[in-house]
Protein backbone atom coordinates (compact mmCIF):
# COMPACT_ATOMS: atom_id res chain seq x y z
CA UNK A 1 0.00 0.00 0.00
CA UNK A 2 2.85 2.44 0.76
CA UNK A 3 4.65 2.00 -2.57
CA UNK A 4 4.53 3.83 -5.89
CA UNK A 5 1.88 2.41 -8.20
CA UNK A 6 0.60 2.81 -11.74
CA UNK A 7 -3.16 3.20 -11.93
CA UNK A 8 -5.36 2.78 -14.99
CA UNK A 9 -7.72 5.73 -15.33
CA UNK A 10 -10.64 6.31 -17.67
CA UNK A 11 -11.11 9.98 -18.50
CA UNK A 12 -14.54 10.84 -19.89
CA UNK A 13 -14.75 13.99 -21.97
CA UNK A 14 -18.50 13.77 -22.57
CA UNK A 15 -21.21 11.12 -22.66
CA UNK A 16 -20.06 9.74 -26.02
CA UNK A 17 -16.29 9.42 -25.71
CA UNK A 18 -13.69 8.35 -23.21
CA UNK A 19 -9.93 8.06 -23.18
CA UNK A 20 -8.25 5.26 -21.26
CA UNK A 21 -4.82 6.16 -19.92
CA UNK A 22 -2.30 5.03 -17.35
CA UNK A 23 -0.69 7.47 -14.94
CA UNK A 24 2.01 6.72 -12.37
CA UNK A 25 1.02 7.83 -8.88
CA UNK A 26 3.82 8.64 -6.45
CA UNK A 27 2.69 7.34 -3.07
CA UNK A 28 5.88 7.46 -1.03
CA UNK A 29 6.86 5.30 1.91
CA UNK A 30 5.13 5.00 5.28
CA UNK A 31 6.86 8.10 6.67
CA UNK A 32 5.09 10.49 4.27
CA UNK A 33 1.54 10.30 5.67
CA UNK A 34 -0.28 10.33 9.01
CA UNK A 35 -1.85 6.98 8.08
CA UNK A 36 1.56 5.45 7.42
CA UNK A 37 3.05 6.87 10.59
CA UNK A 38 0.24 5.50 12.79
CA UNK A 39 -0.16 2.08 11.16
CA UNK A 40 3.36 0.98 10.22
CA UNK A 41 4.90 -1.44 12.70
CA UNK A 42 3.67 -1.66 16.25
CA UNK A 43 3.90 0.42 19.40
CA UNK A 44 5.25 -0.29 22.89
CA UNK A 45 4.14 1.70 25.97
CA UNK A 46 6.78 4.18 27.12
CA UNK A 47 4.87 6.22 29.72
CA UNK A 48 1.47 6.93 31.24
CA UNK A 49 0.93 10.23 33.02
CA UNK A 50 -1.50 12.89 34.19
CA UNK A 51 -1.02 16.58 33.39
CA UNK A 52 -2.78 19.53 35.05
CA UNK A 53 -2.29 23.12 33.91
CA UNK A 54 0.63 22.04 31.70
CA UNK A 55 2.48 20.37 34.59
CA UNK A 56 3.00 16.61 34.95
CA UNK A 57 1.38 15.76 38.29
CA UNK A 58 1.74 11.99 38.13
CA UNK A 59 3.76 9.47 36.14
CA UNK A 60 2.35 6.00 36.59
CA UNK A 61 4.65 3.05 37.16
CA UNK A 62 4.27 0.62 34.28
CA UNK A 63 3.56 -3.02 35.07
CA UNK A 64 5.50 -5.74 33.27
CA UNK A 65 2.39 -6.35 31.14
CA UNK A 66 2.17 -2.66 30.15
CA UNK A 67 5.89 -2.56 29.31
CA UNK A 68 5.55 -5.66 27.09
CA UNK A 69 2.19 -4.73 25.53
CA UNK A 70 2.38 -4.57 21.74
CA UNK A 71 -0.23 -2.22 20.24
CA UNK A 72 -1.01 -2.14 16.51
CA UNK A 73 -3.27 0.35 14.74
CA UNK A 74 -4.19 -1.58 11.61
CA UNK A 75 -5.41 -0.33 8.27
CA UNK A 76 -8.70 -2.22 8.72
CA UNK A 77 -9.64 0.16 11.57
CA UNK A 78 -8.95 -2.32 14.37
CA UNK A 79 -6.53 -2.05 17.25
CA UNK A 80 -4.65 -5.19 18.17
CA UNK A 81 -3.08 -5.70 21.59
CA UNK A 82 -0.53 -8.52 21.67
CA UNK A 83 -2.03 -9.96 18.47
CA UNK A 84 -5.69 -9.94 19.60
CA UNK A 85 -8.28 -7.49 18.29
CA UNK A 86 -9.44 -5.25 21.10
CA UNK A 87 -10.93 -1.99 19.83
CA UNK A 88 -11.65 0.03 16.72
CA UNK A 89 -10.10 3.31 15.59
CA UNK A 90 -10.49 5.93 12.88
CA UNK A 91 -9.06 9.39 12.22
CA UNK A 92 -11.37 12.15 13.44
CA UNK A 93 -10.82 15.83 12.81
CA UNK A 94 -7.17 16.86 12.29
CA UNK A 95 -5.06 15.86 15.29
CA UNK A 96 -7.76 13.53 16.66
CA UNK A 97 -8.30 9.78 16.69
CA UNK A 98 -11.63 8.19 17.59
CA UNK A 99 -10.80 5.07 19.57
CA UNK A 100 -13.78 2.95 20.66
CA UNK A 101 -15.95 6.03 21.07
CA UNK A 102 -13.31 8.21 22.78
CA UNK A 103 -12.10 11.27 20.92
CA UNK A 104 -8.41 11.57 21.66
CA UNK A 105 -5.74 14.06 20.64
CA UNK A 106 -2.67 12.54 19.04
CA UNK A 107 0.68 13.49 17.63
CA UNK A 108 2.90 11.07 15.75
CA UNK A 109 6.47 10.96 14.49
CA UNK A 110 8.61 8.15 13.07
CA UNK A 111 9.45 7.07 16.62
CA UNK A 112 6.64 8.16 18.98
CA UNK A 113 2.86 8.25 19.19
CA UNK A 114 1.38 10.40 21.96
CA UNK A 115 -2.34 10.04 22.71
CA UNK A 116 -4.17 12.17 25.26
CA UNK A 117 -7.69 12.85 26.45
CA UNK A 118 -9.46 14.79 29.20
CA UNK A 119 -9.58 13.03 32.56
CA UNK A 120 -9.82 13.70 36.28
CA UNK A 121 -6.90 13.48 38.67
CA UNK A 122 -7.63 13.97 42.39
CA UNK A 123 -11.14 15.10 41.35
CA UNK A 124 -9.72 17.95 39.26
CA UNK A 125 -9.63 18.32 35.46
CA UNK A 126 -6.49 16.86 33.92
CA UNK A 127 -5.12 15.32 30.75
CA UNK A 128 -4.38 11.58 30.64
CA UNK A 129 -1.47 10.92 28.29
CA UNK A 130 0.13 7.75 26.96
CA UNK A 131 3.38 7.82 25.02
CA UNK A 132 4.16 4.86 22.78
CA UNK A 133 7.43 4.10 21.00
CA UNK A 134 7.61 2.45 17.59
CA UNK A 135 8.93 -1.03 17.05
CA UNK A 136 9.44 -1.77 13.36
CA UNK A 137 8.72 -5.08 11.61
CA UNK A 138 11.74 -7.36 11.32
Amino acid sequence: MFADQTLSLLAKTDKLSSLPTEKPVKVGDWTTSELGLVTYGYWMTKSLRYIQDGVVVSTLTLTDYEKARRTEYRLDGKIYINGSSSDSWVFGSPGHILESGWEEDYSVTKTELVISRPALYNSKPAIWEITLTRSLPQ
